[in-house]
């Protein structure tokens, strides 16, 4: 206990109140996301990494006494920690879920094309994305619906492997914050059996990095698609996602203690699946309980998601469809020849057409000033934090920390001061690598912005050019007689 003598630290102090404010709405995630966005926006930067590794532990902590220490009910619900523990890996895990839903994305397109791909719905009629089926329970009457959920189990397979796959895209923050809520989970599970306590761990690590950072991504992409894929196929391959990520979801909560319920769709799928090939549900509880220890499996890099994968995903490649401006009326010209009447009219029908889709140059133009305003304003949002994190870099405390090399046993098994110590090196350590990366980050955004600039400006050169062309008479002949 605090006294007069012994205050709260600075980081106790901000714990206390944060986790005082995700009382006050327990049962909302909403209200969580909004406590981590004002801690985010007002807590010193060197105190960020260490409130916010505090608060998940006290969380999930919570969590485990609502369920009664039942594993099969741990985190099943909606509360403001879970909110807060979203928002966090939304902020520091955008790297891995935008890879995961990278690889993802790919592993179903792929599918899509392939010999696999069930091309008609259960009635036998040609398959579209108003018509194509999820999961479905088993009957031995229809054929159709095994392929299908032959296929899904297959996409549930590859999103599972892409959760592992990229783990070593998490940042370092990510990795401190999942080893502090899985300590959550044993300190809640304090008294269970070794066996039921590491599947707690194991429930609030595929919670936390699953459903709450990885699938995320995954169903924003797959929305994405469903409203604004160009083609047929992208919403269709909306759709698919949309029902892996269903998938999953069922998979991870239920692999933390092996219950699956065969009586729904999704469970039947997974338990299918993963009674036929167990490594399915091995490799990912061996992964999770990886993240819990602070242990990240490798990867090669020819199998990682690209750098910029995030860039490469369908809300930043697929264009939203502008609806169609409202159309006036035209005048009637006087004397219009029936040629130039059908030209005209051809003329407008294909402007009309391109406007719609959003492919006539000013909703080009206009997209990619969007594109190029909101990149800047990410570039501003970046140097704004890394200007924060240089600032606290200049403390002559953090400053000397970095000139002394850490020492990862005196950090685990080392004396009081010595722990201390080894935190102050390792926190002064990450704050010089979120720096490095923030301006990583700053250049390679500044290169896209440049790029959007020069793309901007050549489409307005060639927007001055075709109106110039528009208003050069077309029917004077070379001798100036009209032509016919």
């Amino acid at each position: 206990m605090a006294d007069d003598n012994n205050p709260p630290s600075p980081v106790d102090q901000h714990v206390t109140n944060i986790l005082a404010d995700l009382r006050t709405n327990p049962g909302n995630t909403e209200h969580g996301k909004a406590v981590f966005k004002a801690a985010e926006d007002t807590l010193p930067p060197h105190l960020k990494q260490s409130v916010y590794q505090k608060v998940g532990m006290a969380g999930v902590e919570a969590e485990c006494q609502a369920a009664n220490n039942q594993v099969g009910t741990l985190m099943r619900g909606a509360t403001s920690y879970q909110g807060f523990n979203t928002q966090f890996m939304a902020t520091y895990a955008q790297d891995y879920s935008n890879a995961v839903a990278y690889q993802t994305i790919e592993a179903l397109k792929a599918a899509q094309n392939g010999p696999d791909m069930p091309t008609q719905d259960l009635a036998g009629n040609p398959l579209t994305s108003s018509n194509i089926r999820g999961p479905q329970l088993p009957n031995d009457m229809d054929v159709g619906s095994q392929k299908w959920n032959d296929f899904y189990a297959d996409a549930n397979a590859d999103l599972t492997a892409a959760v592992q796959t990229q783990m070593p895209k998490l940042s370092p923050e990510a990795r401190d914050f999942l080893a502090a809520c899985s300590e959550g989970a044993r300190k809640g599970f304090a008294g269970a059996d070794p066996v039921v306590q590491q599947q707690a761990v194991n429930k609030a690590m595929g919670n936390t990095l699953i459903l709450r950072c990885a699938l995320p991504a995954v169903i924003n992409e797959a929305n994405h698609l469903v409203a604004n894929g160009p083609a047929e196929q992208d919403r269709i391959l909306g759709k698919m996602l949309n029902s892996t990520a269903s998938l999953t979801q069922t998979l991870v909560n239920g692999a933390a203690d092996g219950r699956l319920n065969a009586a729904t769709a999704a469970g039947h799928v997974c338990k299918s699946m993963t009674d036929k090939d167990p490594t399915i549900t091995q490799g990912l509880t061996a992964s999770l309980e990886m993240a819990s220890n602070g242990t990240i499996p490798i990867a090669a890099p020819a199998q990682l998601a690209p750098d910029n994968a995030g860039d490469l995903l369908p809300r930043q490649t697929v264009p939203v469809v502008a609806p169609a401006p409202a159309q006036e009326a035209d005048s009637p010209a006087a004397k219009t020849s029936v040629r130039d009447m059908l030209k005209s009219a051809a003329s407008s029908l294909k402007n009309t057409i391109k406007e719609k889709l959003g492919l006539d140059d000013q909703s080009k133009l206009e997209r990619m000033e969007k594109q190029l305003a909101k990149r800047e304003n990410h570039v501003a949002d970046l140097e704004k934090r890394k200007a924060a994190v240089d600032l606290t870099l200049k403390d002559p405390d953090i400053a000397a920390a970095l000139n002394k090399k850490y020492d990862l046993d005196k950090h685990m098994k080392g004396t009081g001061p010595e722990r201390a110590e080894q935190m102050e090196i390792k926190e002064a350590q990450d704050l010089k690598k979120a720096s490095d990366k923030l301006g990583g980050r700053i250049d390679k955004n500044e290169d896209k912005a440049q790029e959007l600039k020069d793309k901007i400006g050549a489409h307005k050169t060639k927007m001055v050019m075709k109106a110039a062309l528009k208003e050069t008479p077309q029917d004077v002949g070379a001798a100036g007689g009209v032509k016919v």
